[in-house]
């Protein structure tokens, strides 16, 4: 069976109002708009994977929370906080789907001592057709000696 390759157009659009609080390096909060396409329904060609997640329109409304606590201290979070709605249309459903959904993404480290750190991610996106789940620990070891943390310490994703 011979499959064309799906054709995918995606438009992202944030309103954000950042602002610094004692503790933060920055913090960032607004609405959120996403539309997705796909020209071919990939969600049955997969024989034995179930297919791919591909409606012919998304809508996504949501709001964004992006923060990041003091660097240059023993212990840095980074996070990000998407509770949205959401609205997809494909072929086999007509009038589309409402549905409700909430991504988050966390990563921290903190310094054991000047030379040991560690890390940990926890990442979530969740919806009525979908959920993504994945946590990791890191162990770093530097060969000279850190004083504090900074968020290019922080794990990246295991995926990439």
């Amino acid at each position: 069976q011979t499959c064309a390759l799906p054709i995918y157009f995606t438009v992202s659009e944030a309103l954000t109002y950042g602002f610094k609080p004692a503790g933060f390096d920055n913090v960032a909060l607004g609405p959120t708009y996403d539309y997705e396409h796909f020209a071919h329904d990939l969600q049955e060609i997969a024989a034995g994977s179930g297919g791919y997640y591909s409606p012919d329109q998304v809508h996504r409304l949501g709001l964004q929370l992006v923060f990041l606590t003091t660097e240059m201290k023993r212990f840095v979070l980074r996070g990000e906080i998407s509770p949205a709605v959401q609205f997809a249309r494909d072929a086999s459903s007509a009038p589309g789907l409402w549905s409700a959904e909430i991504g988050m993404d966390l990563r921290g480290a903190y310094a054991l001592n000047d030379r040991w750190m560690l890390g940990a991610q926890v990442h979530l996106e969740s919806g009525k057709q979908y959920r993504d789940f994945y946590a990791a620990l890191t162990l770093r070891f530097s060969f000279s000696p850190r004083a504090a943390v900074l968020s290019t310490d922080l794990p990246g994703s295991p995926f990439r």
